[in-house]
């Protein structure tokens, strides 16, 4: 099965940088700590309204975050490509047990990019 990109007119109307800031649209780079308490826990951007955020995937884990409702997820990957859904979220994660690197120095936390409005 094939797999289509398009494009979000909302975000590549006017496809540069430069129309970006001029329609206020403001890039975070950031990293989330803290413990993670089950199922559509609330996350705050620290940005006035979050577009679109995106979380890489660490360890076993895979995460999501509905700008619209401000729910933030994490699920197990199933064990295969052939699962069809991941695994239910599990109850209790502490995000300060992951390790990234943050300005070549290596940190605690999950980086994530975020896209939207100051």
């Amino acid at each position: 099965m094939a797999l289509t990109a398009s494009l979000d007119l909302g975000l590549n109307a006017l496809g540069n940088l430069e129309s970006a800031t001029v329609r206020k649209l403001g890039f975070y780079l950031g990293r989330l700590t803290g413990t993670y308490g089950g199922a559509l826990t609330t996350m705050t951007v620290p940005m006035g309204q979050a577009y679109f955020v995106s979380i890489p995937p660490a360890s076993t884990y895979a995460f999501q975050y509905n700008a619209a409702s401000t729910w933030f997820a994490i699920m197990v990957q199933g064990a295969s490509a052939s699962n069809s859904n991941l695994a239910t979220s599990p109850t209790s994660v502490d995000l300060a047990s992951f390790t990234c690197y943050w300005n070549g120095t290596v940190t605690t936390g999950l980086p994530f990019f975020a896209l939207g409005w100051n």
